[in-house]
């Protein structure tokens, strides 16, 4: 297969080649239907001259055209356009460049010095006045497309910045809730997210995420069992593709609680520290101290797998050490261990607007 450089050349060559195909043929048209010198000075000239100019231009346009689908550059739907503009971008070159150009040096000069002022001149004059329209006509439509993308990009902001507040609020709430009683049940849960899930809420949902040593896993899932869950409790890792595959000694971080239930139960008991996109923003919400959003992934409670996005919360019990070597190190926790340590999380559908 030929690559892009490889292609370059060969392209270049071919439409050089069409382009100077095209000079030869107008000329050629030009002596048979004007005959020479070229005065331009009847009707008759006049119209050979337009009539080979549109002919001869048809030849680069079209070997053009053709080389750029074959080259890859350009696809069929698009052959027609690129044609049409190559075709009139040329034909008014001639028709604009052919009269400027004889009139300062075509020859006989008895014939054509006496147009450089009456057709030359005008002719240049508005030429340049064209361009400069078309460059002033430019550059108000790009001020204009950066105003508009700045209009939307402003909105889009706004949005964003709704749609994060909500989330925000909800692991606030729920926060407080985590504050008062460490280790709520499963109705004590559900009470407090309630009210932040309702049927308009963008969220999918909230969850409380524990840190567990794997050797406690039996004594962890046996305390959640206490909670009834309708298809009982079990901490596990998450083995879907392109999920991790942690160390064996490696703390666990399940998903203790998850509401509504009825919709997320699935994802119960899963170690969030094998999904990529998770991991990766507790660590940071760790290191922070404050909520991280995560990158989108598959959802562990969706089984079309379904792309969403979930902010972590970081929970400590006592008082995080504010030192930035202890934040970057997302470990150390006055009065805390790493194995108590635990997260809020609050999950929506990646946003696609």
């Amino acid at each position: 297969m030929m690559s892009e450089q490889d292609g370059v050349l060969p392209l270049a060559l071919g439409i050089g080649l069409g382009a100077a195909t095209q000079a030869v043929a107008g000329t050629l048209l030009m002596r048979r239907w004007c005959g020479r010198p070229l005065l331009l000075a009847s009707p008759r000239e006049i119209a050979g001259y337009l009539f080979a100019a549109a002919l001869a231009g048809l030849i680069s346009p079209s070997c053009a055209t053709l080389l750029l689908k074959a080259f890859g550059v350009i696809s069929t739907p698009q052959m027609g356009l690129v044609w049409t503009i190559w075709w009139t971008g040329d034909l008014m070159g001639v028709l604009i460049a052919t009269p400027i150009t004889l009139a300062l040096i075509g020859q006989p000069r008895s014939a054509w010095g006496a147009r450089r002022f009456s057709v030359g001149l005008p002719m240049l004059l508005t030429t340049l006045l064209v361009g400069l329209g078309v460059a002033v006509t430019m550059e108000w439509d790009r001020q204009r497309n950066r105003a508009d993308f700045t209009r939307d990009a402003s909105s889009a902001a706004q949005d964003l910045a709704g749609r994060l507040r909500e989330p925000l609020l909800a692991l606030e709430g729920v926060h407080g809730l985590i504050k008062v009683k460490p280790r709520p049940t499963r109705d004590e849960f559900a009470r407090a997210t309630r009210g932040f899930l309702t049927q308009d809420s963008p969220l999918i949902a909230l969850g409380l995420t524990l840190r567990v040593a794997r050797a406690d896993v039996d004594r962890f899932n046996a305390a959640a069992a206490a909670d009834a869950f309708p298809g009982g409790y079990q901490a596990r890792d998450r083995l879907r593709a392109g999920d991790l595959r942690p160390p064996a000694d490696e703390d666990m971080m399940a998903i203790r609680l998850i509401e509504p239930l009825s919709r997320n139960a699935s994802a119960l008991g899963v170690n969030v520290r094998t999904i990529p996109g998770a991991r990766a923003a507790i660590e940071k919400a760790t290191s922070l101290g404050r909520p991280v959003a995560s990158a989108a992934f598959q959802l562990s409670q969706d089984k079309e797998a379904a792309v969403g996005v979930v902010i972590y919360q970081p929970l400590y019990r006592g008082q995080p050490a504010d030192t930035r070597e202890s934040r970057r190190s997302g470990r150390s926790v006055a009065k805390t261990t790493p194995s108590r340590a635990c997260s809020l999380g609050a999950a929506w559908p990646r946003y696609s607007g």
